[in-house]
């Protein structure tokens, strides 16, 4: 049995075998666990500093990385020391990772602990794209995006700068989108930035309240996505219009006593409600050309008085 050098206890000759073994196998997982059981962070710091397999090419400090996160403790991986930033930013960017989706959620608070603001904005965004989310949830990451957007602006507060604007104006779209779908109840429901996710579930949960969602979630698409979820606009507009019971709506009308009390009647209903407000919005043209597409779809299984009805209604509200 080998002796410790003289002056060394034998308790730490012994640790510095274990060591050496290790180090000379690779034996990540086993010096990791040393430097936990002896809490000595500095250890394993040094570990992740120096070893890489020759082989393999992985790290100890990628090890490190993946034992942090794998064992739910987020917090020390983002407080390493500075020597590990570009490493550990390497890492957690990895798409190809079984767990890029838990990486992903760490990225932006790495990039704001590096005060490296414009990759955390664009950290944030990529995971609210990425990810479904209840509504508080969305909104915290899209104001994560503004700031972090903001605070990696050079002009600022002099000048916001046309990027920065750039990004505000998309993250008040977003935030937009996701007001639209609150308004309907669905807190807690987990939402897409999708236009389309975002219009199928308005279209299902049907009424009024959901297509009206609808329709202004679908002003705040991008020309792109408007294209695209056309069809869905189309048929918002549609069960809005059918909404109402034009042939009833009729048949009173031609005994209404009086002009105003027949108009009166038809500015009550949904549709007139609802043109009204998107005709007087800014993206008024957006819509036009939908809701009378619609109409028309809608007006095919009316009678001629319960169309009439129907379009002079829309009449009313589009002249404001």
């Amino acid at each position: 049995m080998l002796c410790p050098p003289p002056g060394v206890p034998e308790s730490q000759a012994l640790l510095a075998r274990m060591e050496a073994v290790a180090e000379a196998h690779n034996g990540y997982s086993q010096l990791f666990a040393i430097a936990e059981i002896i809490q000595d962070r500095q250890r394993l710091y040094d570990f992740m500093d120096r070893l890489q397999d020759s082989i393999t090419g992985e790290s100890m400090a990628e090890f490190a990385f993946q034992k942090f996160l794998d064992l739910d403790r987020p917090a020390e991986l983002l407080d390493l020391p500075g020597a590990f930033d570009e490493r550990l930013a390497a890492w957690l960017s990895l798409a190809g990772a079984p767990d890029a989706a838990k990486r992903l959620q760490l990225q932006w608070l790495h990039h704001v602990h590096t005060r490296s603001y414009p990759q955390a904005a664009a950290s944030a965004r990529a995971l609210a794209a990425a990810e479904k989310h209840t509504a508080s949830d969305m909104l915290h990451l899209l104001a994560i995006r503004r700031l972090a957007n903001l605070a990696g602006t050079p002009s600022w507060p002099i000048s916001a700068g046309a990027d920065t604007e750039e990004v505000f104006g998309d993250t008040d779209r977003k935030a937009a989108l996701v007001h639209e779908w609150m308004r309907c109840g669905l807190e807690d429901t987990p939402l897409s930035l999708n236009g389309r996710d975002i219009l199928t579930t308005l279209l299902a949960k049907g009424g009024v309240e959901a297509c009206s969602a609808g329709v202004e979630a679908f002003s705040l698409f991008d020309p792109a996505e408007q294209e695209e979820n056309r069809p869905l606009a189309l048929e918002a507009w549609k069960q809005i219009a059918l909404s109402s019971d034009w042939e009833s709506l009729a048949r009173d009308c031609s005994t209404a006593q009086g002009k105003s009390q027949h108009r009166e009647a038809l500015a009550s209903q949904p549709l007139c409600a609802v043109a009204d407000a998107a005709f007087s919005s800014a993206t008024a043209g957006v819509h036009r050309s939908q809701v009378e597409e619609a109409l028309q779809q809608a007006a095919a299984d009316l009678s001629d008085p319960a169309r009439a009805c129907m379009l002079y209604a829309f009449s009313m509200a589009a002249q404001g």
